[in-house]
């Protein structure tokens, strides 16, 4: 199944930037990460797609499993984007005009941290190197400048890790080995 083409045609503009700034924009987000939380709709697979094309690791998560269709999901499965969907266990619902209304309960479910409350410089400063070493004309073919930023990407994750006292298992886990 082609999701794309009627989204496509619905999405000349996006598609056409995507498309025509495609390589200038890649060099910059290459081995970038990205969740989306929306409708799995046409559109909204036909924008995953496109961020995937740019060189971004895409993963979704179902906004409302009501709006979410089954055959979007199936496909951008097998085109390798990451879904995050049940239709028992939302956490939002439909407010009938457009937006969501998210659970609270589930929302204050998540992990994540205050960034008040923890140093955060030093991530920043990681950051700003892979920026930097990114930002050059030739940070997509130069596979010493690839591996320095997948280096300081290993060394991000690790003080996130540190930050969540993450166990070595659930390292594994998360790292898929």
């Amino acid at each position: 199944m082609d999701i794309t083409k009627y989204a496509r045609s619905q999405m000349t503009s996006f598609v056409a930037i995507s498309d025509k700034l495609g390589q200038d924009i890649r060099r910059h987000l290459l081995h970038s990460k990205v969740l989306c939380c929306l409708h799995i709709t046409k559109e909204t697979g036909v924008f995953a797609l496109e961020l995937q094309k740019l060189g971004i690791d895409v993963s979704l998560v179902a906004s409302n499993p009501l709006s979410t269709k089954t055959e979007v999901v199936k496909e951008l499965e097998r085109r390798k984007i990451k879904i995050y969907w049940s239709h028992g266990d939302q956490i939002s619902t439909s407010s009938g005009m457009g937006t969501s209304r998210w659970k609270k309960y589930k929302i204050e479910l998540l992990p994540i941290k205050d960034p008040d409350k923890i140093n955060t410089s030093e991530i920043v400063s990681l950051v700003d190197r892979i920026i930097n070493i990114t930002q050059s004309e030739e940070y997509i073919t130069n596979t010493e400048k690839q591996t320095k930023v997948r280096e300081i990407e290993h060394q991000i994750d690790g003080l996130v890790y540190k930050l969540y006292g993450l166990t070595e298992e659930e390292i594994k886990i998360i790292k898929g080995s």
